[in-house]
């Protein structure tokens, strides 16, 4: 008997014949170099080598074409089936027959469903998986997947394949050919499917992120297309009769997931789908990112703050442009809601991150929002019913609660660590930060201010800071920001910045220049980086004299009766308390969605 090698190291996993024609297979002389021996049984090596496609993302093709592992025979196509590999480390089955004579058997492997195109399918390790194709019944030739990782989690898998492949791969030792051969047969038996169904989602959990008072938030694939997703799940009480489960979600859920499925833009977590309307649990799919800015702050980064928060600034503002276009206010901007992913490719000068608003669940019409909500800490004044009366909420709000989250990335004044007392406090603080003009935030003060209408808007400082990129309102129509109202404070100690340039220079004179607003001050003697004085800008609210131009104020009370009259359409109802967070989380970040 000739020796044979044991596995490749960078071997994926290995084909084990199950009947005799995938043994004429393994033993074919054009399949030589891909043959190892496990377990006393000779077996085809996938993975290791670069496939004959060209194509980076293929592991191997099966076929009797030119195909990395040759099967003979008529009723084989030239190209069978492939086994692909996606960025996330996720491993797919793919059936590339025209007859459609590639199947996946096995306890707890997800077989291809009729109507799905591309005919792919996840594999994976710890599933007992075979795969059949050619002949009536798509198992002329069975082989079974043995994996070289088969006792580590799916998570655990994803890392080490995105790690090893394509990179290591080694160059293929067979030259291109073409095999000469017969027409491919087709089957005699036509799959065929009594009346058009819809084809629900079909995925699998592989790690817990959290979990509310009605569901959970987990890590899933797609079993179809192998793509990572964030899957809340809302199951009905066991104190709740069926019909109030049916009419909350129809009354309540169904506004988020419509708000979801209309919010197709860059900026913005994208809604896959969801299912289970009927029934008494419910799955909304969203897009999976690598974190929240939460995480990205506390766990620490290469970044420094400042870089980071500049980037925040920029994306979150095209987002709230986004929804202010459409009429709607996100109400719980913070940083658990802004999500991120990282960028392989981005400019030697910026964080190599894309940041994301997510979490809709607080979302509503302009024109319906009067009620309380969000997290009190980044709370806009016009929200608090315990301390302002509750007015109408425009997409200001949300820019209030961009400029707190911009705060508290950067550790303001303490912002992040400051255990505050009451609303009334945090409120202080923020202002307090607007006040000395040659502070770190004096040029995006503008978001922080009390009344709605000179609160500048996300399309006024994205013109100011970014020179309107990404802007979704028409730059003709973006007003000029309000003259801003002159604030009195008195501090002790003079001038102090609220966030210190590393390198000691001198603050930035002038207006910002566009693409890079002005955060950035310089930290005069005496006092630590990002320390300011806030003992008697603390004691009592800053004393305001307005003395504003009329005229952008009523330009802004034009727009926003405009809004009201387009948004008449909306279905007219309060935000319910069941949407609060801690009822409906959906962080699609990995963080803890049950704390503050």
């Amino acid at each position: 008997m000739p020796q044979y090698r044991e596995p490749d190291p960078n071997t994926l996993f290995s084909l084990s014949p199950k009947n005799d024609k995938a043994v004429e297979v393994v033993t074919h002389e054009l399949n030589s170099h891909l043959v190892s021996l496990i377990d006393d049984t000779l077996c085809l090596d996938v993975g290791h080598l670069e496939s004959l496609s060209g194509s980076s993302s293929t592991l191997a093709t099966l076929g009797r074409g030119n195909a990395d592992i040759f099967v003979s025979g008529s009723n084989i196509s030239k190209i069978q089936c492939s086994f692909e590999i996606l960025d996330n480390g996720i491993v797919l089955f793919h059936d590339e027959s025209k007859a459609w004579s590639s199947q996946v058997f096995g306890e707890g492997a997800t077989a291809f469903e009729y109507g799905r195109r591309p005919r792919t399918v996840v594999v994976l390790p710890n599933v007992v998986t075979r795969i059949g194709f050619g002949g009536d019944r798509q198992n002329l030739v069975v082989f079974e997947l043995v994996w070289r990782s088969a006792n580590k989690e799916i998570h655990e898998v994803m890392e080490i394949m995105k790690k090893k492949y394509p990179s290591k791969r080694k160059e293929n030792p067979r030259f291109s050919r073409t095999i000469q051969g017969d027409d491919t047969v087709a089957p005699t038996g036509v799959c065929t499917r009594v009346g058009p169904q819809s084809l629900a989602m079909r995925w699998k959990k592989f790690s817990h992120i959290g979990s509310g008072s009605f569901g959970v938030v987990s890590r899933g694939v797609d079993l179809d297309s192998g793509r990572l997703m964030a899957v809340k799940t809302l199951t009905r009480p066991a104190h709740a009769t069926h019909e109030w489960w049916m009419q909350t979600l129809n009354r309540e859920v169904k506004r988020e997931v419509n708000h979801l499925a209309q919010l197709k833009h860059p900026r913005i977590v994208e809604f896959i789908m969801s299912q289970g309307w009927g029934t008494d649990k419910l799955e909304i799919f969203m897009g999976l990112k690598d974190g929240c800015l939460e995480s990205l702050i506390v766990n620490g980064s290469s970044h420094t703050p400042y870089d980071i928060a500049v980037t925040v600034m920029k994306h979150v503002l095209q987002a709230l442009d986004f929804l202010s276009v459409r009429g709607m206010v996100h109400r719980d901007v913070k940083p658990g809601n802004i999500l991120y992913q990282h960028q392989t490719e981005s400019e030697p000068d910026q964080v190599p991150y894309s940041f994301q608003l997510g979490d809709f669940g607080l979302s509503n019409r302009q024109e319906l929002t009067k009620t309380l909500a969000g997290s009190p800490l980044f709370m806009a004044p016009e929200m608090c019913k315990d301390v302002f009366v509750v007015g109408e909420q425009t997409h200001k709000a949300d820019v209030w609660s961009l400029y707190a989250t911009l705060l508290w990335t950067m550790d303001v004044c303490g912002f992040r660590s400051r255990e505050f007392r009451c609303l009334d406090e945090v409120r202080r603080v923020i202002q307090a930060t607007t006040s000395d003009k040659d502070s770190s935030m004096a040029n995006v003060c503008e978001m922080a201010r009390i009344e709605p209408l000179e609160r500048a808007s996300a399309a006024q400082m994205l013109v100011k800071c970014f020179d309107g990129e990404g802007l979704s309102t028409e730059r003709a129509r973006v007003p000029p920001i309000c003259v801003p109202p002159v604030t009195v404070a008195t501090q002790t100690g003079g001038k102090a910045p609220l966030a210190a340039d590393p390198s000691g220079a001198p603050p930035e004179a002038g207006p910002a220049t566009p693409n890079r607003p002005s955060l950035r001050g310089r930290d005069p003697p005496g006092l630590a980086a990002g320390q300011f004085r806030l003992d008697r800008a603390m004691s009592r609210p800053p004393t305001r004299v307005t003395r504003r131009s009329p005229r952008p104020v009523r330009a802004e009370r034009r727009a926003q009766a405009a809004r009201r009259k387009g948004n008449k359409a909306a279905e007219a109802a309060d935000t319910p308390s069941f949407l609060v967070p801690d009822a409906f989380p959906f962080d699609t970040a990995g963080r803890d969605i049950t704390g503050p």
